[in-house]
């Protein structure tokens, strides 16, 4: 029986799989947990995760994983030893403004069918799916332009003489 007590992070399980090395992965009202031989390992927002609040949980034909939350969708590629104190996951988080129809994904609603197609339900939205092959990453920094600078809500120039700015 796996409980707060003994290491994973809620007593609310919502969601849960278990992957090919034998782990076993579990969305709870906390955050996402990782069980092994009696290890624990729980991962959050602190960790990059879009919300502690998992519904779903699936893996795609590449060995990513997708979890649904309250705020969207997080993905990542699981490390060889999650319980590696050293190592970090890196989550790549999806939501309204990448596309998506609606942040809140349902309980239990993820999928991912055998030509690599996951699906998601979700909250007032219906189902979205997608391939994970087809997503692109945006690496585009945008520039940065100060326009104005303001002090005490009064605009400053650099051309004035008892400006700050020098």
């Amino acid at each position: 029986l796996y409980t707060s007590k003994n290491g994973l992070a809620s007593d609310v399980a919502i969601s849960s799989f278990l992957d090919r090395e034998g782990r076993l992965w579990i969305g709870t009202r906390r955050g996402l947990s990782v069980v092994q031989d009696g290890k624990f390992k729980t991962f959050t927002t602190k960790d990059g995760l879009a919300h502690d609040n998992i519904s779903s949980l699936t893996a795609d034909s590449n060995g990513h994983y997708w979890i649904g939350t309250k705020t969207g969708i997080s993905s990542f590629k699981p490390p060889d030893d999650p319980f590696d104190p050293d190592y970090r996951i890196s989550f790549l988080n999806y939501d309204v403004s990448d596309g998506l129809p609606s942040n809140v994904m349902n309980l239990m609603s993820a999928y991912c069918d055998s030509d690599g197609t996951v699906y998601f339900g979700t909250r007032n939205a219906g189902m979205i799916y997608f391939h994970p092959d087809d997503l692109k990453s945006n690496d585009f920094i945008p520039p940065v332009y100060i326009t104005e600078f303001r002090l005490n809500n009064k605009l400053v120039s650099v051309n004035d003489s008892n400006s700050v700015l020098k």
